[in-house]
């Protein structure tokens, strides 16, 4: 007669450490997956906003540009409103270098600036 396990033949003491460990990785993999998917969709929102910040940034360059910069006329501070944020541009010139700073906030209240070199000869 073959000899049989302890633990396989009396299941006092077996089954519920083997169904606790079970249940901590089950709850384990849920809660790293609810984690990653808010990290996820927090980077996803952060993306959208970038993208609209930087739409704005190239349309209030391309109208800065037509309506100033092609004239040879430099406006110090010009604000533009456009359906997904407005953009303030603060100018500030020298010889023939102007410098372009866009202080972009996006209808989420998401702020973003940045700062543009121009030649006022050769836009």
């Amino acid at each position: 007669m073959k000899k049989q396990l302890h633990s396989t033949t009396k299941e006092k003491g077996f089954i519920l450490p083997s169904v606790l460990f079970l249940t901590t990785i089950v709850l384990l993999y849920f809660s790293s997956s609810l984690i990653t998917y808010k990290h996820d969709i927090q980077i996803t929102h952060n993306m959208v906003e970038q993208v609209k910040s930087q739409s704005l940034f190239q349309m209030a360059y391309a109208r800065y540009k037509k309506d100033y910069l092609i004239q040879n006329i430099i406006e110090e501070n010009v604000t533009y409103s456009f359906p997904i944020g407005n953009v303030i541009v603060n100018t500030t010139s020298t010889d023939k270098i102007i410098q372009l700073e866009f202080i972009i906030q996006t209808d989420n209240d998401f702020p973003y600036t940045v700062t543009k070199l121009s030649n006022s000869l050769s836009n």
